[in-house]
């Protein structure tokens, strides 16, 4: 090798290593420390492809060394800066408008190349005016319908072992469910809208898991010929023309429903959301996002706990014996109101199981001057480390050891499942905390509660480990692939 291009790679070895170091020199200046998985000498990029693999791993070293101060975790997109809780108590009330939850949303789900949508908050309302008031009424059609459920979709395994995989059954119950609410009958039995609520979600989250170790710049080029893209696309079409022709039928025949369908319609005020097609998006995405995924999620959560904790599951079929002493079709709202051991039951696998690392995720939209002066700049991703927030809590006894039924002796709305506060972050927090978890606490325990009162079930080949969680980034996920024996009793 020639002398002169020795002494040029010299001078760019040289030229790299200073402008990392004055990157980490300005990031110390900011007082915003980054945590990484590689040392500081190393590309940015090989630490925002690695947060797919390591995102826990970082947030939690993050978290224990600097747990009252803000710090950075590299990612493909925008990168996070982690809140210290005292930030998010300060910020819980901000409007939309100075953070923004839709457009982190849309960030954390690729949303350019997963069809989710970005523009307003017809969704919260209808969930905060309609669904959530009407539970007391909307319930029975749940109940209902999860009733019929069951039958569809449980194999036949009386008195006999049959394996199968637990997420894959929920998804099934809880899509049967969720569509009653959503677009009511003949559609909520209609195979092919049934299969695209529960696999709509599942291309999602491929797409997020592929273009995730994709830099942005280069997302154009291949996020389009995805498979799992174009299936998204041939999915949404065909609910925007299933959908949107059922919005226009009622329109001309004057009928109204009690569904998400129709309450989207009628309060629908914006021109962009008034059209059928975006009524139809936007109800599809709700329901398989956060309805059907969600409550699998926590169901499976739920049995995989209680695999190795066989004492919690005949303590929670007491309560349910002594609930519904006459089984399971005597459920109603006012049944699962009185089963305390399950809701706290959920809320403690939810603790140590949540669907993401953190929470409170928002889109900061103009400057926000905090007591201490630290200022959050336009453009910037925020959260809060909820997962270690709500592990390490103070204000719990003992809150490294799973305890079930530790919220179980107090009454008060606070110590439910579905109640958002710094004890609870999984929801978020404030007045943008998660509005369909009532709804969502309702379907879960409804399923739990047949489950348990009509079905053992255990792991394969003897097996009582609890199987491991697999990871995407910051999101946490129950190990779909496996499989449980079930057998319905013969009681």
């Amino acid at each position: 090798m020639s002398t002169h291009l020795k002494l040029l790679g010299a001078w760019v070895l040289a030229l790299y290593v200073l402008s990392r170091l004055i990157q980490n020199f300005r990031d110390q200046a900011r007082k915003t420390p980054t945590v990484r998985f590689w040392p500081w000498i190393f590309p940015d990029v090989m630490n925002r492809l690695s947060f797919n693999s390591r995102a826990p791993d970082l947030i939690r070293k993050g978290y224990l060394l600097y747990r009252h101060q803000p710090f950075k975790v590299l990612k493909p997109g925008k990168d996070l800066l982690v809140l210290p809780l005292e930030y998010g108590n300060e910020l819980r009330s901000v409007h939309s408008e100075k953070l923004n939850q839709l457009e982190a949303n849309f960030e954390n789900h690729v949303g350019d190349y997963t069809s989710i949508l970005l523009g307003g908050d017809l969704h919260t309302n209808v969930i905060q005016q309609r669904l959530t008031p009407g539970l007391p009424r909307i319930l029975p059609s749940v109940m209902d319908e999860l009733d019929y459920a069951f039958g569809e979709e449980f194999p036949e395994c009386q008195a006999t072992w049959v394996p199968a995989q637990p997420y894959k059954l929920v998804l099934g119950l809880a899509s049967r469910a969720g569509a009653r609410v959503f677009v009511s009958k003949p559609i909520c039995r209609d195979t092919k809208f049934l299969e695209t609520s529960i696999s709509l979600t599942a291309n999602i989250f491929e797409t997020i898991g592929i273009l995730r170790l994709v830099p942005p710049v280069i997302r154009p080029f291949i996020g389009a010929r995805l498979p799992s893209v174009q299936r998204l696309n041939d999915q949404m079409e065909y609910v925007r023309k299933l959908l949107g022709s059922e919005i226009e039928r009622r329109k001309i025949e004057d009928e109204k429903n009690d569904d998400f369908l129709q309450w989207s319609t009628d309060l629908a005020t914006r021109p962009e959301d008034q059209d059928p097609a975006s009524i139809a998006h936007r109800t599809m995405g709700i329901l398989s996002m956060a309805v059907v995924h969600t409550t699998a999620m926590a169901v499976t959560h739920m049995l995989y706990d209680l695999i190795e904790r066989p004492h919690v599951l005949r303590m929670l079929l007491d309560e349910q014996k002594m609930t519904l002493p006459n089984g399971w079709s005597e459920i109603d709202q006012a049944a699962m109101l009185k089963m305390r051991l399950l809701d706290s039951f959920m809320r403690e696998s939810q603790r140590f199981n949540p669907p993401g690392e953190v929470s409170f995720s928002r889109i900061v939209k103009e400057p926000i001057e905090l007591s201490d002066g630290f200022v959050l700049e336009p453009g910037q991703q925020i959260c809060v480390a909820s997962r270690q927030i709500n592990a390490e809590s103070p204000d719990l006894e003992n809150p490294g050891s799973y305890e079930p039924f530790r919220w179980s002796t107090d009454p008060s709305p606070t110590s439910s499942w579905a109640h958002s506060s710094t004890q609870n972050l999984h929801f978020g927090l404030g007045r943008y905390a998660c509005p369909g978890r009532f709804f969502a606490a309702y379907t879960i325990k409804s399923i739990m509660s047949r489950l348990l009162l009509e079905y053992d079930f255990q792991l394969e080949n003897g097996q009582t480990s609890r199987p491991r969680n697999l990871v995407q980034g910051d999101k946490i996920l129950p190990d779909y692939n496996r499989c449980l024996l079930f057998r319905r009793r013969a009681n």
